[in-house]
């Protein structure tokens, strides 16, 4: 009896702690819906429902564990209650067991994305509505090509089958993704600024305007041909001509691209007209594009329309500057084309800022980068045979290519054939254009320069990423990751204006946290200064040496050295300077940083996107970390996360120091944020599976922004620096965990 006893107690303390453990554990159940459980908002001419649930596996209800069917949905959502922001549906509609569209909505059947196939049933065109400041968008995502990855994911070795059309069950147990679509399936809607300029006043060109616009017409046709989208919906189009291509209005269109462009995207720059490398107004050396704020030959460029004290240089439109834009543009793949020059000097400059500083940048956001150009001046025409064609050499031999989808020029097998193509279609005009331009493709670019510059041995095992959990035991971060994040755009102490982006900047890089890294969010929203504090209480308490913490501020800041000699994050309810002369319904960092050192959290970062961030801590470590190696080989990055990781990590970083920060165009992100964004949506692909600050550093550096409001110059300089009880050689990371759909 005894031994039965003690038996039943521990076969009970066993079955107790399974629960326990079961109810901790995050699950993911996809449902067939009956339709007579279907709610009446749901169409009756829909072929099938499906309930998928992420969340909690102790909010099951006990009798929808162990099937796939919903039998009474009203219940089913009862019990699941407050974790119903984690359920969504899929209505498909098909035709003779052929999908034809599908909805996805939320759990208060809103919808979140509709969908119909294209190209034979293979190939998904999806919009995605707008939410929470972020616009609508469109992409073509290769459903079928996706669900084969994923169940051979799932079941390796198993044979899946090749199925040609999309059965409305698929969409069951591999629903369309809502947020993240994966690049590699992902037919990306095409950006193309294409800027052409025959009239310099001093010299007329021919057919500078004309290839702008047939180089966008080419392309604009051949991604039709690619999505079968016959409204070109996919394709935006920025065709800037003559009077139209000022400095300003390029500068506008690049700014639109980079706020509504998505990192499955691809971005085309065409720029038909005058360039040269030139010493303008004391400034070093360097390759300018002339748009039609300039006038003239290229050696002796003029202000077109001179304004009294207007240097030449501030009308110009430099290679530096476009680099520094491309990087804001989150497409992972970018095609510039230029038929100008001379250009001798423009491929030396652009191949020395990628080596100097893109080639790291660039590589932490996963770009891919394409150039075209002539080796020497660039024609306006093109002579072919006994014939003139009135058509710059470059823009003839790019409308004659053969291409199935633009995405080739991004594809390394195809890479070698497109240059033979244009090259070969010159050649066989004139003998004299055997060398007449030059194909650049970055990443192959960069492996033959790591072949020829790196270490063999440590090369040898780039590409083999360690796992996430590797990673998480051998750094320490074995315990959970917590966020706060503070956005303001309203404040109701006179003196400070609204602004644009800081609740959408939070809340975006909150979904990436919660969704790509584990964290825990804690987003507030126009907070006062008693809710932040109490929120920091908060996380007092609760964290503990294992687990991590990330703190982002967005909004205004200030700083007073007359008096208190500290800067502040100022809050919604923070009043006028005038009538708080010692700050205290602002946010003084010297308090914050005590507070925050004081958090258990081993590792913590504090990001600044605010007005004088800089004076959060005295000690900037930026300077200090410029010199770091391009790539981490395996044991290299096991070396950092078990000897940098595990010391006690105190840093902040801001995006400017001592100036004004950059709020961008609304809903269209800070440039702070913008990058910050891409790197952790990029998930250390080329950084061995983690992101470190040193990465978010480095691509700010490489950005350099600037923008003149009146009289005030506003200019993104990141800080990193140490703050507290930070060890100066601990590092921050970021662990992306496995991602699934939403």
């Amino acid at each position: 009896m005894r031994f039965r006893a003690r038996y039943f107690l521990l076969s009970l303390l066993l079955c107790l702690l399974h629960q326990a453990a079961q109810a901790g554990v995050i699950a993911r159940k996809n449902y067939f819906v009956p339709q007579q459980q279907w709610p009446s908002a749901i169409p009756r001419s829909a072929t099938s429902v499906y309930l998928h649930y992420v969340g909690n596996y102790g909010s099951i209800p006990q009798d929808a564990r162990n099937t796939d069917t919903i039998w009474h949905l009203q219940s089913f959502l009862d019990s699941i209650g407050k974790g119903g922001k984690n359920i969504s549906f899929t209505v498909a509609f098909a035709h003779k067991a052929v999908l034809d569209s599908a909805w996805r909505l939320d759990a208060s059947l809103r919808l979140i994305e509709r969908c119909h196939t294209i190209r034979s049933g293979g190939l998904l065109r999806i919009r995605v509505e707008a939410k929470a400041g972020k616009p609508a968008r469109t992409l073509s995502f290769n459903y079928l090509a996706w669900r084969k990855k994923t169940a051979e994911t799932e079941r390796p070795g198993y044979n899946h089958g090749a199925p040609t059309s999309i059965d409305p069950q698929m969409l069951q147990r591999y629903p369309i993704p809502i947020e993240y679509f994966d690049a590699a399936f992902t037919v990306g809607d095409l950006w193309i600024l294409s800027i052409g300029i025959d009239d310099y006043a001093d010299v007329l060109y021919r057919s500078c305007k004309s290839d702008a616009r047939h180089l966008a017409e080419y392309f604009r046709r051949t991604q039709e041909s690619t999505t079968l989208d016959s409204g070109a919906t996919s394709v935006h189009t920025f065709f800037l001509a003559d009077s139209m291509a000022t400095k300003a209005r390029i500068l506008t269109a690049l700014e639109t691209i980079a706020g509504r462009a998505e990192e499955s995207d691809i971005f085309i720059f065409n720029f038909s007209g005058e360039s040269n490398y030139l010493e303008l107004d004391s400034l070093p050396k360097r390759n300018y594009f002339f748009p039609w704020n300039v006038a003239g030959l290229p050696p002796n460029p003029r202000l077109r329309n001179p304004k009294e004290g207007q240097m030449l240089s501030s009308a110009m439109f430099s290679l530096e500057e476009l680099l520094q834009r491309s990087l804001l543009i989150p497409a992972q793949r970018q095609l510039f084309i230029t038929e100008a020059g001379p250009s001798g000097e423009f491929k030396i400059e652009l191949l020395r800022r990628l080596v100097a500083s893109s080639r790291e940048s660039a590589g932490i956001l996963n770009k891919s980068r394409v150039l075209l150009l002539p080796n020497e001046m660039g024609d306006d025409i093109t002579r072919c045979s006994d014939s003139t064609i009135k058509a710059g050499p470059i823009a003839y031999a790019v409308g004659r290519l053969n291409l199935t989808s633009v995405s080739d020029f991004f594809e390394e097998s195809q890479q070698s054939g497109i240059e033979f193509q244009l090259k070969q279609t010159l050649l066989g005009c004139d003998a004299d254009y055997a060398n007449y331009m030059d194909v650049f493709f970055e990443k192959r670019f960069f492996k033959q320069y790591r072949t020829l510059f790196s270490n063999d041995e440590t090369e040898a095992t780039r590409g083999i990423q360690p796992k996430a959990e590797t990673l998480r035991r051998e750094s320490g971060l074995i315990g959970k990751q917590y966020a706060l994040l503070v956005g303001t755009n309203h404040y109701k102490g006179a003196g400070w204006d609204s602004l644009a982006n800081p609740i959408y900047d939070v809340s975006e890089i909150g979904e990436v946290l919660r969704d790509d890294y584990g964290f825990e969010v804690t987003l507030l929203k126009d907070p006062g200064s008693a809710q932040v504090y109490q929120s920091l209480l908060n996380l007092y308490k609760t964290l503990q040496p294992n687990d991590q913490l990330l703190i982002y501020f967005a909004g205004h800041g200030d700083m007073d050295t007359y008096f208190s000699g500290d800067g502040f994050i100022v809050c919604s309810d923070s009043k006028a300077v005038s009538e708080d002369a010692a700050r205290t319904t602002y946010l003084p960092y010297a308090r914050l940083k005590r507070m925050i050192n004081k958090i258990a959290s081993r590792q913590t970062l504090v990001m600044l996107d605010v007005c004088h961030a800089g004076t959060f801590d005295d000690n900037i470590l930026a300077s200090k970390r410029d010199n770091r190696e391009y790539g981490i080989t395996n044991a290299k990055v096991l070396d950092l996360v078990r000897e940098n990781a595990q010391r006690q990590t105190r840093k902040v970083l801001t995006s400017v120091g001592l100036g004004f920060a950059l709020d961008g165009r609304k809903g269209q992100h800070s440039p702070f944020a913008n990058l910050v964004l891409q790197t952790l949506r990029a998930r250390g692909r080329n950084s061995e599976g983690i992101v470190r600050l040193d990465n978010l550093l480095q691509v700010l550096r490489a950005a350099n922004l600037q923008q003149s409001e009146g009289s005030t110059v506003r200019k993104m300089e990141p800080y990193a620096a140490g703050f507290g009880s930070d060890e100066s050689i601990s590092e921050y990371i970021l662990i992306p965990i496995e991602r699934t759909d939403k």
